[in-house]
């Protein structure tokens, strides 16, 4: 289990893509099966060279490991534009626009999807309108770069494009 020496292991890491790691918090790690924990190693990292070293004194499952630089998820919201009327209904066609953001210096947005009712999930590359009297229930979600996922919202979105008729009558007393 122990070598009476320590011996050097070391990893290059030249071919791995670093695009959501922190190169500067790489270090190895090695199992603890006593405690199923995974624990770091001081390990030595060689920008230049792109690799990363360690000296230790055991057998064990070893790895390199290091800081995400995008942990969160992105943030879309939803603009509605046209004519209200009353209790939140549109009296016109509505244009939907989905605006996505990946906040705190995050990697940037990857694309984002929507689907209207039951509809089939699309990408959402450009604002649509909703031309046609009826209840719509708009549900999207935004990925990043990073492959964090926004969880899934909905919004509702009511339109009636009848004019109201009024019928006025009156009776005429002699």
């Amino acid at each position: 289990n122990q070598f009476p020496t320590p011996i050097r292991l070391s990893y290059n890491y030249s071919d791995i893509d670093l695009f959501n790691l922190k190169e500067n918090t790489l270090h190895f790690f090695y199992f603890n099966s006593v405690s199923n924990v995974w624990e770091q190693l001081s390990s030595q990292i060689d920008t230049n060279t792109r690799q990363i070293f360690v000296e230790t004194t055991h057998f064990s499952e070893f790895a390199v490991m290091g800081e995400l630089k995008d942990r969160v998820s992105p943030i879309t919201e939803i603009v509605t534009k046209g004519e209200k009327g009353q209790l939140d209904w549109y009296r016109s066609t509505v244009r939907v626009t989905l605006q996505p953001k990946d906040p705190q210096n995050g990697l940037g947005v990857a694309y984002t999807l929507y689907k209207i009712g039951d509809g089939e999930w699309q990408e959402y590359k450009e604002p649509f309108e909703l031309k046609t009297d009826g209840e719509y229930t708009i549900r999207y979600l935004s990925f990043d770069k990073a492959g964090n996922v926004e969880e899934e919202k909905a919004k509702k979105i009511l339109i009636d494009l009848s004019i109201p008729e009024v019928e006025i009558s009156y009776v005429l007393e002699n």
